[in-house]
């Protein structure tokens, strides 16, 4: 197998192995809107480990970590160079880029219909940009990111680590908390 191009930082699962289990092997969608741009997503299915009910029910993982807003990338030239240059509307740069890993990532999250699925990770665009746009036009529920900070640059404070839920997960969903591993530590 060709190894998938990734740089130096992953997506992963951190989990409680007494709470949950993986079904079966994760899938990393290695899609050309992802490839040398960003990390590809990472889907995992779960299962509860649970003595309450005769079988667990699973649930899908996709973890993600779009472009980043800091730079655009190198390789684009006319229109495509100009969509993806900061224009002043505060999506930064690559705003274009992380449209296209949505419409990719919402593509991808498709083969999982019918089981609970969440999307969840650093998709680099605040609660009213366009890529998270995309999501809930796509009919997820935005499950987070709405008023807790976990992430803050040049002294400002936001979220751009979501959570959106398929229409079989979001009835499930209780509660959703943001763990600020590194949101309020300074430079």
């Amino acid at each position: 197998a060709v190894p998938v191009a990734e740089d130096v930082i992953r997506v992963a699962f951190i989990y409680k192995p007494a709470a949950v289990t993986p079904v079966g092997d994760s899938v990393i969608h290695d899609d050309a809107a992802f490839s040398g741009l960003a990390r590809q997503p990472l889907a995992q299915e779960f299962a509860r480990r649970t003595t309450e009910r005769a079988s667990a029910p699973s649930f899908v993982v996709i973890a993600n970590h779009f472009k980043s807003k800091g730079s655009a990338p190198k390789n684009l030239s006319g229109a495509e160079a100009a969509a993806n240059t900061d224009n002043g509307d505060g999506q930064g740069n690559s705003n274009g880029v992380r449209v296209k890993q949505a419409r990719a990532l919402a593509t991808f999250a498709q083969r999982f219909n019918g089981t609970p699925t969440l999307l969840v990770g650093d998709f680099n665009a605040y609660s009213k940009e366009d890529p998270l746009k995309v999501l809930t036009d796509a009919g997820w529920t935005h499950e987070s990111g709405h008023g807790d900070s976990s992430y803050v640059y040049g002294g400002r404070s936001g979220s751009m680590d979501h959570v959106f839920a398929n229409s079989a997960a979001h009835p499930l969903i209780t509660e959703v908390k943001s763990w600020a591993v590194n949101a309020q530590e300074s430079i």
